[in-house]
């Protein structure tokens, strides 16, 4: 019985979060870009602006690494390898973020999501659609430059060169068709500029 009712709520609000995106009464903006390339600093630079959420799956997810759980060193295991979570581990992360969020927000930045087209299709089915989608564009070289050096400042565990490498194979591979698939909505962007020269 508690586990049905808490299904049906739990429907009721993904279906509220829908509904607002969808008729536009909460705005919805996905970033993307490849590792490193200045997705997160962009989207906080917008969200201080329009009083928008900004979301990154990649701290949602780092946040989950921080447990003691081996659901949390799967996860920790799983992107030190360079490769995506699973899809439904990130998108009920990313709903329930959405939904602390709602009351003081004017909308959502997601940064960095989604990483492969099921992963969009998903999105789109279950929470809305996108308004826009922000491609920030930036060579391999300089994003592997930028990494390695955000790896030495932050002592970030996914920003060594050999994950960096990986992680630039399955974003060309995997997250690049996201981009292609959203094609109409997708804003490109020359990232490859100082971060107060890069205009959204």
């Amino acid at each position: 019985m508690g586990n049905c009712c808490t299904k049906a709520k739990d429907s009721e609000e993904i279906f509220d979060l829908k509904s607002a995106i969808d008729g536009k009464k909460k705005i919805c903006i996905w970033i993307l870009g490849g590792p490193g390339s200045g997705k997160g600093t962009q989207c906080e630079r917008l969200a201080d602006r329009f009083n928008l959420a900004h979301l990154s799956t990649g701290d949602l997810l780092r946040k989950i690494c921080k447990e003691d759980t081996p659901f949390a060193q799967s996860i920790q295991q799983t992107m030190e390898r360079g490769e995506l979570v699973d899809t439904q581990t990130v998108l009920q992360l990313l709903i329930s973020a959405m939904k602390d969020a709602y009351k003081n927000c004017n909308g959502y930045l997601i940064d960095g999501y989604p990483r492969e087209v099921e992963q969009g299709e998903l999105f789109a089915e279950m929470i809305g659609m996108p308004h826009v989608v922000v491609s920030l564009e930036v060579p391999d070289e300089i994003l592997v430059e930028r990494l390695l050096k955000r790896g030495q400042q932050s002592g970030r565990a996914d920003d060594n060169e050999e994950t960096i490498l990986l992680r630039l194979r399955t974003f060309h591979n995997i997250s690049q068709p996201v981009i292609d698939q959203w094609r109409e909505k997708v804003v490109v962007i020359d990232g490859n500029r100082s971060a107060d020269e890069v205009v959204i």
